[in-house]
């Protein structure tokens, strides 16, 4: 996290990535911070002490997409494998799975994942 005024680096977690952060996303509760990567690992962060609670690999490629929803206590990810997951972040599983087709969203799947009223909306 940087500095609105100066760019300056105010928060990192060195190597929190094999490759760097492609996706992240705050809590509602600012409490935690959820991260993806380019090797396809979600990882679940504690933001005061950058502590790694947990690191959820089911993606085989670079995450592209995060969304957590307002409980704070599911995510969502999406891949360059095609693969939307949900997970449950205080137990640490992957609770349900979609791959895409590649002509559903095209190619990269660089898209917007978020979530309102219990649905996840998706746009490219």
């Amino acid at each position: 996290m940087h500095d609105p005024d100066t760019g300056e680096p105010l928060w990192a977690i060195e190597n929190a990535h094999l490759d760097g952060v492609t996706a992240l996303r705050h809590s509602h509760n600012g409490r935690f911070l959820v991260t993806g990567g380019q090797h396809g690992d979600v990882r679940l962060w504690e933001v005061r002490s950058r502590e790694l609670i947990s690191n959820l690999k089911e993606h085989t490629q670079r995450v592209t997409g995060l969304e957590i929803f307002g409980d704070d206590c599911q995510a969502i990810s999406a891949s360059r494998d095609r693969c939307i997951l949900r997970w449950d972040l205080r137990n640490e599983v992957c609770l349900e799975d979609r791959v895409v087709g590649w002509g559903q969203l095209g190619w990269d799947l660089c898209f917007l994942l978020f979530v309102c009223a219990g649905y996840v909306y998706i746009g490219a």
